[in-house]
């Protein structure tokens, strides 16, 4: 799997980083660290600027996070149309509609930085349905935050890892187990919404 992820940005590049944070913001577990991994390596490289990377990162995180508020919110909306009384409407969507009015801003941009939260908080959003532009506005601030600190971090374990190999190997045996926690973490999350159903 691993080689596949790798082969394919090796491949593809900027676009290939680009389509694996687009589809990592639609809730599919995908190994998005190789992306900056690739990104830095870029740079360092002088194949991009850091300029230039940044943006195609930030444009990759909103598009997805985007189409993932939409969703959610088409989904809220066409449920609430539906609805002759308004009383009727989950008492949870109203609670969580009523917190993200007060909150929504500074909770979108503090789940844009952490990892398997991210993908999720956009369709919070949506189904809380939160204001588009004060949602576009927390998730270019969260991803610009993160983008920076993302590729600082890459940055100093290549330099750290070019002075010590026991580093190298220790991270690609926990990049290996965190990819293969994520993927048995969604699975059981399907799994259990779905004994949840039956």
């Amino acid at each position: 799997m691993l080689r596949f992820f790798h082969a394919f940005l090796m491949r593809y590049g900027l676009l290939g980083s680009f389509t694996l944070l687009f589809m990592e913001n639609l809730g599919i577990p995908l190994p998005t660290e190789a992306a900056y991994v690739l990104a830095e390596s870029l740079i360092i490289r002088g194949t991009y600027s850091y300029f230039t990377v940044s943006i195609v990162f930030l444009a990759a995180h909103l598009l997805g996070s985007i189409v993932s508020y939409g969703i959610a919110r088409e989904i809220t909306v066409s449920v609430h149309a539906r609805e002759k009384d308004i009383k009727k409407r989950g008492g949870v969507q109203a609670k969580i509609a009523g917190w993200y009015r007060k909150h929504g801003v500074l909770a979108v941009f503090v789940t844009k930085l952490i990892g398997q939260v991210r993908p999720w908080s956009s369709y919070v959003a949506g189904a809380a349905e939160m204001d588009f532009w004060p949602f576009v506005g927390a998730t270019i601030l969260g991803t610009i935050v993160l983008n920076a600190l993302s590729l600082a971090l890459t940055k100093v374990a290549f330099r750290y890892s070019a002075h010590h190999h026991w580093f190298a190997i220790i991270s690609e045996i926990l990049f290996a187990a965190g990819v293969i926690v994520v993927v048995y973490l969604e699975a059981r999350v399907i799994l259990q919404e779905r004994k949840e159903k039956k």
